[in-house]
């Protein structure tokens, strides 16, 4: 199912939209008493177009002035040097949307769903991977190791 510009700006921009939204279901409210309606009376179309340009202004402007505010939330960001509220104010109007939600099974394969048993699976993964024993075959070292090279410390010269 398609959802409209104003739907996504709705969810992601709420208190911004209380005009427009009631102008929205003002246009809702036209359409299903135009459909309703019979004979002479669906001459009110026109009604609902100036309606539908009107909605679409609105969240035009909505949208502009949301904009903004991150981009001027940005800027101050930038200025103080917090690139972590900089970097996600970009995430943010990018429209990218990073899912780290990888799937995690047991080890019969089932995918594991709550985060606290998601954790118990992670540390006994690497309980697994990282305590093994000691391998069984042992490495000769009875050569010695090469004499250390000596390195000047005094001041830098131009030679």
């Amino acid at each position: 199912m398609k959802t409209s510009k104003v739907t996504k700006i709705k969810k992601e921009r709420n208190g911004y939209l209380k005009k427009t939204w009631a102008l929205i279901m003002e246009r809702k409210a036209l359409k299903s008493k135009t459909n309703k309606a019979t004979g002479e009376q669906r001459n009110e179309r026109y009604i609902n177009n100036s309606k539908e340009k009107e909605v679409k202004t609105n969240a035009k402007a909505d949208k502009k002035a949301y904009i903004d505010k991150i981009a001027e939330e940005a800027k101050n960001a930038s200025k103080v040097g917090d690139m972590r509220k900089l970097y996600n104010i970009t995430k943010q109007l990018s429209g990218r949307v990073n899912t780290n939600s990888t799937n995690i099974k047991d080890k019969d394969g089932q995918a594991i769903c709550k985060f606290e048993k998601q954790l118990e699976r992670w540390k006994e993964h690497f309980e697994e991977v990282l305590n093994r024993p000691e391998p069984e075959i042992s490495v000769d070292r009875t050569e010695e190791a090469p004499a250390p090279i000596e390195i000047a410390m005094g001041p830098i010269t131009d030679d």
